[in-house]
């Protein structure tokens, strides 16, 4: 319940520590690697889960701010706003050139 707080918070990181505190010796069978993917999932949902909390109330969003927030590539975050658009989950554009993400009213 913790980790989803801190994820809806846009606290990807509480959230990765909250879930690897867990004690279970059979989730984390070989823990480097899957916590390392695991750590990932979390912060590509905790942008999803920013964007869907937080995108209302920004004109514009960076893509290198949210890569900085989330510490994923500026690809990487472009390529998930790029995806949340399409599947019309955020009402916005993607502005490539520039580096932005400009969020468009009435969401």
């Amino acid at each position: 319940m913790q980790a989803s707080k801190a994820l809806a918070a846009g606290e990807w990181k509480k959230a990765t520590e909250f879930i690897h505190s867990i004690k279970s010796g059979k989730l984390w069978q070989n823990p480097i690697p899957s916590r390392q993917c695991f750590q990932r999932q979390i912060q590509e949902e905790g942008l999803r889960t920013y964007l869907f909390t937080y995108a209302p109330y920004y004109d514009t969003l960076s893509v290198a701010t949210l890569s900085s927030m989330f510490e994923l590539t500026d690809r990487k975050v472009a390529a998930i706003v790029s995806k949340m658009i399409s599947h019309e989950e955020l009402q916005a554009a993607l502005d490539q050139v520039n580096s932005f993400h400009h969020l468009q009213e009435g969401r």
